[in-house]
């Protein structure tokens, strides 16, 4: 999907298991809260992971897209999930950060 999500967007879960659109940029949390999700300590998108586990386990949660919030996000080379170089080891990286996410559920 290129371009900026619509405001009001409604995804599905399928679109959000394949797409990492959320994350808990500029959020602290105790870790402790996070032992329910089990994900080991090199899981590389933990933040993916929670959003998809909450949604997956609560069928009453609901979220859209507001186009009319802005997050300045920061891309740089060591980004895990993102392609910013395209070389063969960056894909292979990219690629095994999607299978070790699609691996948890």
């Amino acid at each position: 999907m290129g371009g900026r999500l619509k405001h009001g967007f409604e995804p599905d879960i399928d679109f959000l298991l394949d797409q990492n659109v959320l994350g808990l940029g500029n959020v602290a949390m105790r870790s402790s809260c996070l032992q329910v999700y089990a994900i080991d300590e090199d899981h590389a998108v933990v933040d993916w992971t929670i959003f998809c586990s909450m949604l997956l386990g609560q069928a009453h949660l609901h979220i859209y897209f507001d186009s009319e919030v802005q997050t300045y996000y920061r891309q740089h080379a060591d980004n895990i999930a993102g392609l910013t170089q395209c070389n063969p080891e960056k894909i292979e990286q990219a690629r095994q950060v999607k299978i070790k996410h699609y691996a948890f559920y």
